[in-house]
């Protein structure tokens, strides 16, 4: 893998955003939104400054946390970022359920990401509170190219570079306590437990069933999250 390769692929921006380098403990985390990002972000974050009480301002801006982004680093270090030199390793989460959580974090939290979606649908002039079901906001996304798709539903080979990264480890979410504790202990981090989420403001929906066509549409879509992460499609949400 090549360092100038990976960063091309991903662009220059992304590649800055995602890549959270530890020289400390020699691993790279790449960022997967919707799986567990922030929680990691957090915990890995802590565990830098060897603070339980760390709390930055913003997960979100990398100048709030202590992991280096590519840029910090040395050229030398860059060319051994992918090499083996460091620990390689990510999250995910099942497609279908990370779809979900994306729609009731974005879509009905009527956050700026939702404009994407309302525009997509033809009612760019409707305010962020404009309603949008489950089985449109699938619709919508199912019918773009995969590649320019919000990261939060992005498919997560694509947000992750799988054909292009090799990754020592790839945690599932539906396993996080136990993965974590694999990546803690294989990298010797201090264990600072795991911080509880925030509670959202607006209520989440459950889809008991998914309707026909919405399940074929998730599965079109991401067919090569289910592939690649051994998840099965058939489930409810």
């Amino acid at each position: 893998m090549e360092y100038q390769e990976i960063r091309e692929r991903l662009g220059a921006r992304r590649f800055r955003n995602v890549m959270h380098i530890s020289r400390t403990f020699k691993y790279v985390y790449v960022a997967n939104p919707k799986a567990a990002c922030s929680t990691l972000k957090l915990i890995l974050s802590k565990a830098e400054n060897n603070d339980p009480e760390f709390t930055p301002q913003s997960l979100h801006n990398r100048k709030h946390l202590p992991l280096l982004t590519p840029n910090k680093l040395t050229r030398k270090e860059q060319d051994a970022l992918f090499d083996g030199s460091y620990y390689l390793f990510s999250f995910v989460r099942h497609p279908f359920k990370r779809a979900l959580s994306a729609y009731n974090d974005k879509i009905l939290g009527n956050k700026k990401q939702k404009r994407e979606i309302l525009e997509a649908m033809g009612k760019a002039d409707e305010k962020l509170n404009y309603p949008v079901s489950f089985d449109e906001f699938v619709a919508v996304i199912a019918d773009q190219d995969p590649a320019t798709l919000n990261p939060h539903w992005r498919p997560q080979t694509l947000n992750l570079a799988t054909d292009l990264i090799n990754y020592d480890f790839i945690g599932k979410l539906e396993n996080f306590a136990a993965d974590l504790a694999m990546v803690r202990e294989r990298l010797e981090l201090p264990d600072f437990g795991i911080p509880h989420k925030n509670r959202k403001a607006h209520k989440a929906t459950s889809v008991q069933t998914i309707s026909p066509d919405t399940r074929i549409n998730l599965e079109t879509l991401y067919t090569k999250d289910l592939q690649t992460f051994s998840y099965d499609s058939d489930i409810d949400l």
